[in-house]
C-alpha cells in the first residue's frame, strides 16, 4: 500500500463524484479495483454509444426495427453494467465516509493527522484579546489606521 497519508473524506468524495472510473480506488492505491471500475465504465460507454449513436447513423430504419429486440437486450446490458458500477462506487464511498480515518487506519493506511483544535474559555479569549491590543499599542511597527 501507498505510504502517503490518506483522507477518508477525500476518498469518499472522489467516490461520489468520480466513482464510476474508480478515482477513490486510485487515490487509495487499490489499483486492481480502479482498473475494474474503469473497464466497466468503458464497456458500458462503448455498448451505449454503439447502440445509440453508431447503429442509427449507419443502418436504415427497417434494419433497426428488425433488430429491435436484440438492440434492446444489448442496451439493457450496457445500462445494467453502468448502473451496477455506479452503485458499487456509491457503496464504497458511503463505507469510506461512515468509517472515516479510523476505518482507513484499521485497513493499514497511513491517515492524515488531524489539526489540533484549541477550545478557549471566555476568560482566555479576553486575556488573548487584551494581549493583542497591548502588542498593537506597544509595537511601533504596527500602524493604526484610526483617524
Amino acid at each position: 500500500m501507498d505510504q502517503n497519508p490518506k483522507s477518508a473524506n477525500l476518498a469518499g468524495i472522489l467516490g461520489i463524484i468520480l466513482g464510476i472510473i474508480g478515482a477513490h480506488n486510485w487515490y487509495l492505491g487499490e489499483n486492481s479495483k480502479g482498473i475494474a471500475h474503469s473497464c466497466l465504465a468503458a464497456i458500458s460507454f462503448i455498448i451505449i454509444a454503439i447502440i445509440n449513436v453508431i447503429l442509427p447513423a449507419t443502418l436504415d430504419i427497417y434494419t433497426l426495427l428488425s433488430m429491435e429486440s436484440v438492440i434492446t437486450i444489448i442496451l439493457l446490458i450496457g445500462y445494467s453494467v453502468a448502473i451496477g458500477n455506479i452503485v458499487w462506487a456509491l457503496i464504497e464511498s458511503i463505507i469510506l465516509l461512515s468509517q472515516g480515518d479510523a476505518g482507513l487506519s484499521k485497513r493499514g493506511y497511513q491517515v492524515m493527522p488531524r489539526p489540533v483544535q484549541q477550545n478557549y474559555t471566555p476568560q482566555q479569549i479576553n486575556s488573548l484579546n487584551s494581549l493583542q491590543q497591548n502588542n498593537q499599542v506597544n509595537n511601533p511597527n504596527i500602524q493604526n489606521n484610526q483617524n
